[in-house]
């Protein structure tokens, strides 16, 4: 079952703040520089920082793989969260049971990116290799052999969002 809570995270009290106690409890009461609006706040429980929750809820949930994950609903409606976490489980069962293909859900990800953004990524890879090349293990072999060129000197950087351009391509999808 998902959960659904609001973050809090610890900031520290700012210069100026009034410390008062309502109902029992410790507050800090100041004025915030971005809004310049008065804002109250619990104390934790040292009371050395303020407790401040999240706009937003987040939902918690277990995937198919039953990793534990966390999404931000980007809603303060609680009804709102709810349904997102129901939508999450419902969809993470689907993949368990496998009427959902999860690498079949990744191509289709894939496919709707354009050309540009996966040229782009082909040429920040020739980058990094500095011709050193893996092959799919842990093993990396070295391209120093005689008459073999590296492939970033065949394709250098730029040369495939040109042919994407020329060609008219903007998705893979219409390279199909």
């Amino acid at each position: 079952m998902a959960s659904i809570y609001k973050q809090t995270r610890k900031i520290p009290i700012p210069q100026g703040a009034e410390i008062i106690t309502r109902r029992g409890r410790r507050l800090a009461r100041w004025i915030d520089r971005k809004s310049l609006c008065k804002r109250t706040g619990p104390l934790s429980d040292d009371g050395n920082q303020i407790v401040v929750q999240a706009k937003w809820y987040t939902v918690a949930y277990h995937d198919h793989e039953g990793k534990r994950r966390e999404v931000a609903s980007r809603t303060p409606d609680h009804d709102a969260a709810l349904t997102l976490a129901a939508k999450l489980e419902t969809e993470a069962m689907q993949r368990s049971k496998g009427l959902i293909d999860p690498k079949a859900e990744r191509h289709a990800q894939e496919k709707r990116r354009t050309l540009a953004a996966h040229v782009g990524d082909f040429n920040k890879a020739l980058e990094g290799c500095h011709g050193r090349w893996s092959f799919g293990g842990s093993s990396t072999h070295e391209l120093s052999a005689p008459g073999v060129v590296p492939l970033r000197q065949l394709a250098p950087a730029g040369s495939g969002v040109e042919v994407v351009r020329r060609c008219g391509l903007a998705a893979a999808a219409s390279a199909a």
